[in-house]
């Protein structure tokens, strides 16, 4: 009989069955409801007793029975008291009496391990039995066996403990069939014996979960593997393939299994493997086929794909079948054959550059695992340096050694570059200078790979730039030389020549007072001639003075248009001599500059002397304004001749001039406006200048912004 069945016979309470409070114990699944066993439960009860409890080791309930009216009404009528619509609660609160006393009675029975009898509080007696499995308590028979109270007492004493009438309880007693004595002794036997089977068919269940689990770890495991598996028996025939295996090979598991093994293999290959199957079967390990050959396996359509097989022995049940994981290396062939010919460039590439190429592992102590044949330029062979990485450094020069040694650790340990230029001693004992560069490669996750670089023999390079820096220091040494020079033959000139213009002027004067006028022009050009000779004797000494450094700047605040003012009219007869004019233009009235008022002076001079020089008819303006950017600008522009565009690039080089030679048509030495440039940048100013042949030039002077706090000021 089911246990359908048996509820059938002996229905629940309509208060629910507690046992469903039990989800995961073992007596629950294979005693509860839906279990067989619930059948012969339920005959036991019919002959025996008048109620039935099984216990989990945990105290939950895995089945309630009640066969006789006397246990249903006293287990309801408990219920009742706990006032509650929660089995769980009801439970916890201590008043469901009929539940309780099974429990405390089962429960004594399995920390006992040995079965408990005693009386409960519905007046008859129950026996707890213990089920045991694998050596260890699991649950318990809880049987509720023996006849009501008859005496008023008792029957006074239960109705009070329940809350119902002794009526009531005295009409259950007297309907309820009574048990012989020696029926019971038989009930308790059975009831020992049917633990113990129960304990049997527990540990079966086990050891069966248990394998089924195994079972469905193993299937997953089988299944998650990435490549194709195949197991065969001893005779070679395929007895479970997992589904990468159809992904590879085109077979579904119907049409492989029970096919022979070579099926998966070349024709060519199969009579071969049947050689190499059975040494295998006398020594079955865990091993890689093919560890000196090519392996290939062949589709279901015909074609061939390369493999990589590796076997390992299983033993099931006595028998030992292998298992082979089947690697598609089609992918990886490619990746091999296009990395052989990316190789193969790279070390073309490499071997027919100049430079040495290495390659060193980050790892300590370092391993160099490449360095390119050009390394016998310095005579040595690649060979020994792979196999003494230090010899190296070794070569390196003993002042260099040290700090070289530590940039290129530094390198391999942190990723800094490391570029540097040593010296180095060749096998000749020959002193080199190398230029080395190298960086750390990392991979997308920022892994160290290996450490790449490049050495270039730069020693005549070196030999090259030290010949070049000795010409320097020659032409500087000479250029000084030279300054030193003018200024001293300046000097030596300037004395008479001021001798020289002095009696000139007192001629003059001795003349003019006698009335002669017959040397007149004579002394005019002699007096020119000293002033263009002092001139440029001038020029020449603040020349020399600004390239050896003697003279410095005292900045100070000009106000612009008064200063030009001066200037001009210094310079008006010079302009109106030659039916010139000479203006002013002042759109920025009031403007303050902050110069050295030398460096302005002659700059001024110089620009203006050189524009009226220049210019034949028109005029030359002067004018104080604003550019773009708001910067105050001084121009001086003129109508002259204008300056060639092939000459713009020389115009303030020192001793150039637009015409050379004795056919040259305007007097000068060339340092004019080389003077004026430095004049204005040793001022933190600006000059720039533009002009067309036959029109004229135009000069502008842009002025630095400075605090004025920082500046003497004027006169």
């Amino acid at each position: 009989m089911g246990n359908a069945e048996a509820m059938k016979r002996f229905p629940g309470q309509p208060y629910g069955d507690p046992a469903e409070l039990n989800t995961s114990g073992p007596l629950r699944k294979l005693l509860g409801k839906g279990s067989p066993c619930g059948g012969l439960f339920a005959d036991f009860l019919e002959l025996f007793g008048t109620s039935l409890e099984v216990l989990e080791a945990n105290g939950d309930f895995a089945l309630r029975l009640f066969s006789s009216p006397w246990c249903r009404r006293l287990d309801a009528a408990s219920r009742d008291l706990c006032a509650t619509s929660d089995n769980a609660a009801a439970i916890r609160s201590g008043r469901w009496h009929c539940l309780n006393d099974c429990l405390r009675i089962g429960r004594s029975s399995m920390d006992a391990g040995e079965p408990a009898d005693s009386p409960c509080a519905g007046g008859i007696r129950i026996l707890a039995v213990p089920v045991r499995s694998e050596g260890r308590v699991v649950g318990s028979f809880v049987f509720g066996y023996g006849d009501p109270p008859q005496d008023e007492k008792d029957l006074r004493r239960v109705a009070e403990r329940y809350g119902l009438s002794v009526d009531e309880l005295r009409g259950l007693a007297k309907r309820h069939p009574f048990t012989p004595p020696p029926l019971l002794a038989v009930a308790r036997s059975h009831l020992t014996t049917l633990a113990r089977l129960a304990g049997d068919v527990v540990e079966r269940w086990r050891a069966a979960e248990g394998a089924r689990k195994s079972a469905d770890e193993f299937r997953a495991l089988f299944e998650s593997s990435p490549d194709a598996l195949v197991v065969t028996d001893q005779s070679g025939a395929i007895v479970r393939v997992t589904s990468q295996t159809e992904s590879l090979f085109g077979y579904s598991p119907s049409e492989i299994v029970g096919q022979p093994v070579e099926v998966l293999l070349p024709e060519r290959f199969r009579g071969s493997h049947l050689e190499h199957r059975a040494r295998y079967s006398s020594d079955p390990r865990v091993r890689p086929m093919g560890r000196q050959v090519e392996l290939y396996g062949r589709r279901k359509n015909g074609d061939e794909i390369p493999v990589a097989i590796s076997l390992s022995p299983i033993r099931i049940d006595g028998e030992i079948l292998v298992a082979a994981a089947i690697r598609d290396m089609t992918e990886r062939k490619r990746a091999e054959a296009a990395l052989r010919v990316a190789e193969e460039k790279y070390r073309t590439l490499v071997e027919q550059t100049p430079a040495i190429t290495y390659i060193l592992q980050p790892g300590w102590p370092p391993v160099l695992s490449y360095i390119s044949p050009q390394v016998a330029s310095l005579g040595f062979g690649a060979e020994e340096f792979l196999r003494d990485p230090d010899l190296w450094f070794r070569q390196v020069h003993p002042e260099d050694r040290a700090w070289v040694r530590a940039e290129a650790e530094l390198c391999r340990s942190t990723g800094k570059r490391f570029r540097a230029e040593y010296r180095f001693e060749t096998r000749a004992g020959r002193i080199v200078w190398l230029h080395n560069d190298a960086s750390l490669a990392r991979d997308e996750a920022g892994v160290p790979l290996f450490v790449q670089g490049l050495i270039f023999d730069v020693t005549e390079q070196k030999r090259a730039e030290e010949r070049l820096r000795r010409a320097l220091e020659k032409a500087e040494e000479a250029d000084r030389l030279k300054s030193e020079f003018l200024a001293n033959i300046s000097h030596e000139v300037r004395t008479p020549l001021n001798v020289i213009t002095g009696f000139a002027s007192l001629i003059d004067e001795h003349l003019q007072e006698i009335g002669d006028h017959s040397h007149d022009e004579l002394l005019e050009g002699l007096r020119g001639s000293s002033k263009r000779l002092l001139d440029t004797i001038h020029g020449l000494l603040d020349l020399a003075s600004i390239e050896t450094g003697a003279f410095s700047p005292t900045p100070k605040r000009i106000e612009l248009s008064s200063f030009l003012q001066e200037q001009i009219d210094r310079l008006a007869p010079a302009a109106r001599g030659k039916g010139l004019s000479l203006d002013l233009e002042v759109e920025e009235s009031g403007a303050e500059v902050t110069f050295d008022p030398y460096c302005l002076t002659r700059v001024l001079e110089n620009l203006l002397d050189n524009a009226i020089k220049f210019t034949e008819r028109g005029g030359v303006t002067v004018r104080i304004h604003r550019d773009e950017g708001g910067a105050l600008c001084l121009s001086v522009r003129d109508t002259g001749v204008g300056i060639d565009p092939s000459y713009a690039r020389h115009l303030f080089e020192r001793f150039s001039q637009e015409e050379s030679g004795h056919t040259r048509h305007f007097e000068g030495a060339g340092i004019g406006l080389a003077l004026v440039k430095r004049y204005v940048e040793m001022n933190q100013a600006e000059i720039s200048f533009q002009s067309e042949k036959g029109r004229g030039s135009t000069f502008r002077i842009r002025f630095a912004v400075a605090p004025v706090a920082s500046l003497d000021s004027p006169g």
